[in-house]
């Protein structure tokens, strides 16, 4: 699983079928951020130097949930290609 700067990057990470009935049990009793339920999981630990080849403009792990953050997409993407 990556891990930048803010932390983990569950949405980008590769799983096994089997992490589902580990971490089943803790959603249904509640819990909502997969990264506590990370806790019970082994997770080999992808860092910045891992991935960092393939990102080298630090975009890797946007988060894009407001227009805002889709205007400033957009800009950088068009910047790249111009």
């Amino acid at each position: 699983m990556p891990k930048s700067a803010k932390g983990w990057e569950p949405l980008c990470a590769c799983w096994r079928v089997s992490a589902a009935e580990i971490i089943l049990p803790n959603f249904e009793a509640g819990m909502r951020k997969i990264t506590e339920a990370l806790n019970a999981l082994h997770v080999e630990v992808l860092d910045e130097k891992d991935w960092k080849r393939f990102d080298s403009d630090g975009r890797l792990f946007w988060n894009m949930n407001t227009q805002a953050d889709y205007d400033e997409a957009r800009r950088a993407l068009k910047a790249e290609n111009t």
